[in-house]
């Protein structure tokens, strides 16, 4: 294990850090996520792409070292939950850790009757945001003005669910649903868990969640930190994912050493307007030579033919991994 005052010994692959999938348990918050992390590899600069309620567990994206610059493309990345929601019950948080404002018997519920729900929740939808969130409002996170007693209005956000299906159903007093969710960043699914059961009449909150996808990244490909931790300090770096595997969403082009060259220097190049019919152009891609990966770069169309290409983030590296800034 890596100390404080020092950096563990790297290969020299990645020796540029990297993308590092990470199975989150329930308990730690996303913060003391990235404090281990640090620990682990003896560097200080490390961040994630998206946090998870200390309750959840799931998918966490930590950028490691140089990585951290590839999470500003992670963040707003298309997600995928599985969560209960749990209905007859509604707290002050929206979830069951929250104290309980009312309770009723939905045992009347039927799995048949949320199925017929579920289809009013999906395109483009506006959610509340959560009292008990990080959001500002009035210049302070709300969960701290709700800790204070404060009234908050909190506003309301566009978010864009493709896919919500009921997956299990558990009878009783306090029924849940298990619900499938793929939708765009920033969506609160306390929130849904709450407008799901006004909607219903009974009232409802989450009850657990797991995060299983993450801007084209799965949880199967995740390690714990505890699975971190037993590897030797040069196979952790080994574990990382390098830049080229870090954003499958993102369009990818291969321009020639030339033009490679032209960006690394902060030039920009021109690429043929190649697109997929009735499909808007993209306004980023990332951009490799047959040997290495350059980074990202904006699109700017020019006439009809033609992209200019503006170097966003370039990694620089004219092997790969093998050069450093």
């Amino acid at each position: 294990m890596s100390l404080a005052g020092g950096k563990t010994a790297r290969p020299e692959r990645a020796r540029d850090g990297g993308l590092l999938p990470v199975l989150k348990a329930p308990g730690p918050t996303s913060q003391q996520v990235v404090n281990r992390v640090r620990r682990l590899f003896g560097e200080r600069r490390v961040g994630h792409a998206g946090t998870l309620d200390p309750a959840a567990a799931g998918l966490m994206l930590l950028g490691v070292g140089r990585g951290t610059r590839l999470l500003a493309y992670l963040l707003g990345g298309e997600k995928r939950y599985l969560f209960w929601c749990r209905f007859g019950l509604r707290t002050e948080t929206g979830d069951v850790e929250g104290e309980r404002l009312e309770r009723a018997d939905a045992s009347h519920l039927t799995a048949e009757r949320v199925q017929a729900e579920l289809s009013r929740f999906t395109g483009r939808v506006r959610l509340p945001v959560p009292l008990y969130s990080a959001v500002h409002v009035q210049g302070e996170r709300a969960y701290r003005l709700a800790r204070q007693g404060r009234a908050v209005r909190m506003p309301e956000r566009e978010v864009r669910i493709d896919r919500l299906e009921l997956k299990a159903w558990r009878t009783g007093p306090e029924p849940a649903a298990l619900l499938d969710l793929r939708c765009s960043a920033g969506t609160y699914v306390r929130s849904l868990c709450t407008r799901l059961g006004e909607e219903l009449g009974s009232g409802g909150v989450l009850e657990s969640l797991l995060r299983v996808e993450v801007g084209g990244h799965h949880l199967r490909a995740a390690r714990t930190l505890e699975e971190l931790e037993e590897l030797r300090p040069e196979e952790r770096w080994q574990a990382l994912l390098p830049p080229e595997r870090a954003l499958p969403e993102l369009p990818r082009v291969t321009v020639d050493r030339i033009d490679a060259r032209r960006l690394r220097h902060g030039q920009p190049i021109r690429l043929p307007r190649l697109l997929v019919p009735g499909e808007p152009a993209p306004e980023r891609i990332q951009v490799e030579t047959r040997d290495a990966w350059v980074g990202v770069v904006r699109l700017r169309p020019e006439g009809s033919s033609w992209f200019v290409c503006r170097p966003e983030m370039i990694w620089r590296a004219e092997e790969g991994w093998r050069a450093t800034l």
